[in-house]
């Protein structure tokens, strides 16, 4: 697979909620139903503060498999991974798909111009 998978999919709201501890919700299981069909050709995409950042392919992957995996070894799986692929961001779209399905960060003000400036074509379920 190469560094240009066809779709972006934002992982932040299964992110957020595994690190919480939160149960699922529907919403919940829509964007992991989106992950398994669509993540084996997808990177993720993850939002943090005013910052969004697009994972590499390899980097997405294990962030992947990570938010299927069961089990308290979440956080510090996580973190580990995010230390590793912090060298495996690319900031570019060029005019990819961006499917945000948990809704997370829709009301930032700064998504417009992230979507502007990465050069993606948002796709949102609300």
């Amino acid at each position: 697979m190469t560094d240009d998978a066809p779709l972006l999919l934002d992982a932040t709201r299964l992110i957020w909620r595994r690190w919480k501890g939160r149960l699922p919700t529907g919403i919940d299981r829509v964007c992991l139903a989106y992950l398994r069909h669509f993540g084996p050709n997808a990177q993720a995409v993850i939002q943090y503060g005013g910052l969004r950042r697009i994972l590499d392919t390899q980097a997405s992957q294990e962030l992947f498999a990570l938010l299927e995996e069961p089990g308290e070894a979440f956080k510090a799986h996580l973190i580990k991974g995010a230390i590793r692929s912090m060298s495996h961001v690319n900031g570019r779209g060029r005019g990819r798909l961006y499917l945000n399905v948990g809704h997370t960060g829709l009301h930032s003000s700064g998504l417009r111009k992230w979507v502007r400036n990465a050069s993606v074509r948002p796709i949102y379920m609300v």
